[in-house]
């Protein structure tokens, strides 16, 4: 389901990107144009091949300065680029550069559905960054759309890397109609408590009684390193 447009929504345009992202990213200026016509994506499309083809090589300066001259020209990239193009720079932990790919694409009229989401969760796990995670499904709500499985599953492991957001994603898990799961009950549980939010992970554990939800055996903790010279 489109989630689009998320530039109408605070959550993506503010608190998203606090921190701020953009440090050390190559900036994106798209023109703030309406959707391309069918004629220009279809002219965009050779563009499009090029991008994928610096995407490939790994040359992902090079794709963001094609992309931006395509943004100027009024032209998009397939869903597929902006996807993989999200994916890279997640994987350089280069989050500023994902987001604003993420929000670039929609400024030239490329809807952001389900793919973008999970490019995007994906590049804030691998940055350590908990908050889009809330912001994300803040998002959906304000679009009155509801996130799948997989991306719902992200969010958890997204917003488990900093209590304050763990403890966020259940109170919105918890007032769903449908029954939280419980490995991601277990999962925001630990990211409470190993977070230093007691009051957190208790808080959990008594929804979890009442709501009917066996929360998983906790994973054993790490065996302590072998002695030198044993």
């Amino acid at each position: 389901m489109c989630i689009s447009p998320f530039l109408q929504q605070p959550a993506l345009s503010a608190a998203l990107s606090a921190g701020p992202p953009w440090a050390g990213s190559t900036c994106l200026r798209p023109a703030r144009r309406p959707p391309a016509s069918r004629g220009a994506h279809t002219a965009s499309r050779p563009r499009s091949a090029l991008l994928s083809a610096c995407e490939r090589a790994g040359d992902l300066d090079a794709a963001l300065r094609l992309l931006e001259g395509m943004h100027a020209a009024g032209l998009q990239a397939t869903q597929d680029a902006y996807v993989r193009l999200i994916e890279r720079l997640g994987k350089r932990r280069d989050w500023g550069g994902a987001l604003e790919v993420f929000l670039a694409m929609q400024m030239v009229g490329c809807e952001a559905t389900r793919a973008p989401c999970l490019a995007l969760l994906g590049a804030a796990e691998a940055s350590g960054r908990a908050a889009p995670a809330v912001q994300l499904l803040e998002a959906y709500d304000a679009a009155g759309a509801a996130p799948d499985d997989d991306v719902l599953e992200a969010a958890v492991r997204v917003a488990s890397a900093a209590a304050a957001e763990a403890r966020a994603v259940w109170a919105r898990l918890r007032a769903a109609p449908a029954r939280p799961d419980p490995a991601a009950a277990r999962m925001l549980h630990d990211a409470c408590a190993g977070g230093g939010d007691a009051a957190g992970a208790e808080e959990i554990a008594a929804d979890c009684k009442r709501l009917g939800v066996a929360l998983p055996p906790a994973p054993p903790a790490p065996a302590p390193p072998a002695p030198r010279g044993a």
